[in-house]
């Protein structure tokens, strides 16, 4: 899995949640905070998912999911 391809994911996803493209600043920090859970994943098993792909649909963007309704989002 190229990390062109989750960064693709990710922005298209975060795109269709808020309608805009996200802070590049901000996409690094999640495609980072991705990197560390797929690294400990392999470690303490800390999800049943595996795929870093799947990690940014059932992880990441699962969670922004509710960002429009948080206020200061």
């Amino acid at each position: 899995m190229s990390a062109e391809s989750l960064a693709e994911t990710l922005n298209t996803g975060l795109l269709e949640l808020t309608g805009q493209a996200p802070n590049p600043q901000y996409e690094a920090a999640l495609l980072s905070y991705l990197a560390l859970l797929e690294r400990w994943n392999k470690t303490y098993n800390l999800t049943a998912i595996k795929d870093p792909m799947q990690m940014v649909t059932r992880h990441l963007l699962d969670s922004l999911s509710v960002a429009p309704w948080i206020k200061g989002c």
